[in-house]
């Protein structure tokens, strides 16, 4: 089988911890790095986000290191999570180092993965990167009612970081830079298809992903044998809470753009509760 890199592209909060996660537990012929957000395309091409991630990500593990003793450094789980994380800090540093690191540990697989939802906001100048770097490239990007991907986003900002007020954050962000580029999903397709070709670009739906048909189609897609998911299991789920209507409206209108260039695109599988929320628009 040829080799293949897979690289999803977002959207961010839209399932795709889950589909690591079951690429890793249930298909073999995919390799994928121990960390799951590499964030090469962002930091060469987009650095004020990237270097801004690994800030956090560099805080996070000097705040693991500090708690070693050696009891603990014993354990080969946590020196294997320490050690790629380590060179993930490399990976960033040139094309090469990004291969190696996506190599690093594999055995016969076919299926190098790279899964940073990040990746949505690049331009063109990301998607052609990508396309340079390896000969067989397919991208997947997993698409969510963009309303309910931000509320699920600030929720889990509230998760990890109990300070942080969804309540009194939810209209300044709204409108923020970096969350209006990842709900512009549109822009992120339109700009991957200036560079790939349809056939090498796997869109599904968030609503419509956890079941036999939506995974079926991802595996003939990619050349895998089906097998079927984890489809009750959400990874990083946040506090269970629901927005206020007023909060809904508001979310919904101001990335109404995206529901009506979304539902133009693929007027056939919309989900309902896209069609729903476009109706305080229409």
């Amino acid at each position: 089988m040829e080799e293949t890199l897979l690289i999803g592209i977002g959207a961010q909060k839209s399932g795709t911890t889950w589909l690591a996660d079951y690429l890793r537990s249930a298909q073999p012929d995919v390799h994928l790095p121990t960390v799951k957000e590499v964030h090469f395309f962002d930091n060469v091409c987009m650095p004020q986000y990237g270097q801004f991630f690994d800030e956090q990500r560099l805080a996070s593990f000097q705040k693991q290191v500090q708690c070693l003793n050696l009891e603990k450094i014993g354990g080969a789980a946590l020196n294997e999570n320490l050690l790629g994380q380590l060179a993930r800090f490399q990976a960033v540093r040139s094309p090469e180092a990004y291969m190696g690191f996506l190599n690093r540990g594999r055995t016969d697989q076919s299926i190098l993965c790279d899964i940073t939802p990040d990746y949505a906001i690049l331009g063109a100048d990301g998607f052609q990167l990508m396309k340079d770097i390896h000969p067989n490239v397919k991208l997947v990007f997993i698409l969510r009612n963009p309303a309910d991907r931000y509320w699920s986003s600030l929720r889990f900002n509230n998760t990890h970081n109990p300070s942080f007020d969804v309540a009194v954050n939810f209209g300044p962000m709204l409108r923020r830079e970096d969350f209006v580029r990842f709900a512009n999903y549109d822009r992120t397709i339109r700009v991957a298809l200036e560079i790939f070709t349809p056939e090498q670009l796997h869109i599904e739906f968030y609503e419509n992903l956890f079941n036999d048909k939506a995974v079926q189609s991802f595996c003939e897609w990619l050349g895998l044998p089906f097998i079927s998911g984890d489809y009750g299991t959400r990874a990083n789920a946040a506090k269970t809470s629901a927005m206020s209507k007023a909060q809904r409206r508001q979310a919904v209108l101001t990335y109404q753009q995206t529901y009506t260039e979304i539902a133009a695109r693929f007027p056939d599988t919309l989900p309902d509760s896209w069609r729903e929320d476009m109706h305080m628009f229409l």
